[in-house]
């Protein structure tokens, strides 16, 4: 991890907290399974969960009580937040939420280093899903997939695929945090934001939280 960005994040922790948001951490777990065992258990419970993140893992738990919001992409920031449920994802990705985990091994994803199978995009990722049901599927039907040329790779990458399949699957078996929500306590983040000198945003603040109490 660059110094520059390990130097912030106890920062970002101490800010976010002051804020009354929770935060959650447990060694040896991925913050993305954390999150979606996570939103999975509130699900269970009743609760409508959602989830603001544009990393397209979270696809596969988006349902009846899940659903995302995806930030403006950076290259298209007209396109404003949009709010993804199950046809949204279908819309999105040409798969439901219980095929992204093995449309995400077949494409690949770069931002988690994974890769898929060189060539292959998201509509024929799609329509070999739709066609075989499951990566099992796709890779059984490897002699006889169209286009031709991605028979060979296809058979030759089957422990490849497995294994991307394993790392896109997010663990939903994790036990729910004890994290309770917390006040906001305005005065640590004003107190933050000056030692920062970041004078916009303790404005903002201020706008938001009130002026502290004078005693």
């Amino acid at each position: 991890m660059p110094e520059a960005l390990s130097r912030q994040i106890p920062v970002i922790k101490d800010l976010t907290r002051a804020m009354g948001l929770g935060g959650v951490e447990q060694d040896g777990v991925e913050s993305d399974d954390l999150l979606a065992s996570y939103a999975w258990a509130l699900a269970a419970k009743g609760d409508e969960v959602l989830v603001v993140s544009s990393d397209k893992d979270f696809a596969q738990i988006v349902g009846e009580r899940i659903t995302m919001l995806l930030p403006p992409p950076t290259a298209n920031p007209k396109l404003g937040w949009r709010r993804l449920d199950r046809a949204g994802v279908v819309e999105k990705f040409g798969v439901p939420p219980s095929q992204i985990a093995a449309y995400l091994a077949l494409v690949g994803d770069t931002s988690d280093n994974i890769p898929g199978i060189s060539g292959v995009g998201p509509k024929t990722a799609s329509r070999w899903l739709a066609e075989h049901g499951s990566l099992e599927g796709v890779i059984a039907a490897a002699g006889s997939l169209a286009p031709e040329r991605f028979r060979e790779p296809v058979a030759s990458s089957g422990e490849l695929l497995r294994r991307n399949l394993k790392l896109t699957t997010l663990n939903l078996s994790l036990p729910p945090p004890a994290s309770e929500p917390a006040p906001a306590r305005p005065d640590e983040i004003y107190a933050l934001l000056e030692s920062m000198e970041m004078r916009s945003a303790l404005a903002d603040a201020r706008k938001r939280y009130g002026e502290p109490e004078l005693f």
